[in-house]
This record gives structure tokens, C-alpha cells and sequence, in this order.
């Protein structure tokens, strides 16, 4: 491994000076260098090419286990074991996800409505059905928390806001503008949690006002609003892959929160563990 390391470092530092850092010869590294290349590592060279673009379609997610997925979806007869092997070699290594924080804010004296989807998320016909949904994405700047609103036809969003905290204005400002792109017809059900945000009466006013009837989860049943993969929660999850990219303050940030939303909104990923 000393002579692919001099070899990879051997236009940024002398030969010499890597050669004796590592106690090899300079002798021995230009004999190494002048052999073919063993079968083998050119295999390995090929099969690091489809591991990057794997892993970076993932938004650098997926460990061995999905990429291998992924290459033998493309013909790869390879190993997990392999795998993992050229992941470590080269630095790649799947991001983690973050500590769960709370989104939902139930404890409140507000009216909720009772639960009419029922999890039939099965909608034929689009702004028939919205979902309400509150998430958290790591950036650079700390913590920014989306409110998306999606149509359970297409499963895609349909309006969206973005901040640094959690408030009413927050998932306000994101159904104002649904309803304004979208100018759905009387009898659209917009179905969420029983959280604050969406039981205010601000909010609930604003969906009176445009004939939207209320539904919400029951309490503390995560399946009742559990529409699975929606956009919102697949640029969610804390995940630090977006921390690592994705700035969202300063010049340009509205266009930067933009474009994070609408580049997770319809992504392909495998489920599994990493």
C-alpha cells in the first residue's frame, strides 16, 4: 500500500522526500511503477468509477451494502466484501443521520378535527388531498426547518416554506402559497398532525376561507400521517449529506432553499440499512 500512496500523492510532494517518510526505496518505487498493472487493481480502478457515482446519487447515503445494489443492477459481478474494501481505500464512507428532533407540537388547548383519510393515502385525482408535513434538514448554518404540503396524487409538493424555527408562520406561508398556485376547487381535504402550527386559528381560518376541510392524525399515531418516501421526508432526517453541501444563508439563499426542495422531491433511493 506505501507505493500506490507515493503514487497518488506524486505531483503534490517529491518522490524522494515520500520515499524516505514511509522507509521505501526510491529504487523500489520506480521498479513498482514500471510493472504492469496487476488484473486485479484495474478491475478495482472500474469498479471505483459506478461506487462513486453510487454513492454520489445518494447524496453519499449509501454504505457497501446499497451500492453493491446498485452495480449489480448494472451487470457487476461482484462481492459486498469487495465493496467495502474499495469504500474504505478511498475514503468513501456513507454519512449518518442525526438525532431525531421533534417537530410535532401537540401540547396546545386548540380544536382538532377528526381523522377523515383514515391512511387511505391511495388519492386517483390531483388537489384532492393535500398532507401537511413539518421536517428538519442539517446545513452549515445549523438547523433549517421545512413545511411542505403535498399532493397525495402526485406526491409532489405543491407549497413550501422555509426557516430557522418552528412557528406558525412557518407552515402559514407555505399553504398560502399552495392555494394560490394551485387554486384547488371547494372540497379539498388538507390532512396533517394535531400540531399547533396547523390547529392555529390563523391557519385553520385560511383553510375555512378557501373551503378546505381539516382532517389530522390521531394523537401520537405516526401511521395515520405516514405517507411513505414523500418528498418532504426524503430531505429530511437530519441527514448530514446536505449539511456537508448546502448553505442556506446569505446572497442567494432563497434560490439555495429552492433547489434543495425541488432536488429531493422526486430522487430515487433504495431503502435499507447504510
Amino acid at each position: 500500500m506505501k507505493y500506490p500512496r507515493i503514487e497518488e500523492h506524486r505531483g503534490r510532494y517529491p518522490i524522494r522526500w515520500m520515499c524516505s517518510a514511509l522507509v521505501v526505496s526510491n529504487r523500489g518505487f520506480r521498479s513498482w511503477r514500471s510493472r504492469p498493472e496487476p488484473s486485479r487493481r484495474q478491475q478495482d480502478r472500474r469498479l471505483l468509477i459506478d461506487i462513486r457515482t453510487s454513492f454520489e446519487n445518494s447524496d453519499r447515503t449509501y454504505g457497501s451494502p446499497r451500492v453493491l445494489k446498485d452495480l449489480r443492477e448494472l451487470g457487476q459481478r461482484t462481492s459486498e466484501k469487495r465493496v467495502a474494501r474499495i469504500m474504505q481505500e478511498n475514503g468513501i464512507t456513507a454519512t449518518q443521520k442525526r438525532r431525531f428532533k421533534v417537530t410535532t407540537q401537540s401540547g396546545h388547548n386548540l380544536p382538532v378535527h377528526p381523522n377523515l383519510l383514515n391512511r387511505d393515502f391511495s388519492i386517483a385525482q390531483p388537489n384532492r388531498v393535500w398532507l401537511g408535513d413539518i421536517t428538519y434538514i442539517r446545513t452549515e448554518e445549523g438547523w433549517l426547518y421545512l413545511a411542505a404540503l403535498i399532493d397525495l396524487c402526485s406526491r409532489r409538493v405543491v407549497g413550501w416554506n422555509t426557516a430557522d424555527r418552528i412557528d406558525r408562520w412557518l407552515t402559514l406561508t407555505a399553504l398560502q402559497q399552495a392555494l394560490r398556485d394551485r387554486q384547488p376547487t371547494p372540497g379539498l381535504i388538507h390532512h396533517s398532525d394535531q400540531g399547533g402550527q396547523y390547529a392555529a386559528y390563523k391557519y385553520q381560518a385560511c383553510l375555512k376561507k378557501a373551503q378546505v376541510t381539516p382532517s389530522m392524525s390521531r394523537k401520537g399515531d405516526c401511521w395515520d400521517n405516514g405517507v411513505p418516501r414523500t418528498p418532504s421526508r426524503r430531505c429530511s432526517t437530519g441527514d448530514e449529506s446536505l449539511a456537508s453541501r448546502n448553505r442556506v444563508a446569505g446572497p442567494g439563499s432563497k434560490l439555495r432553499r429552492a433547489a434543495l426542495v425541488k432536488s429531493h422531491g422526486g430522487e430515487r433511493r433504495r431503502k435499507g440499512a447504510t
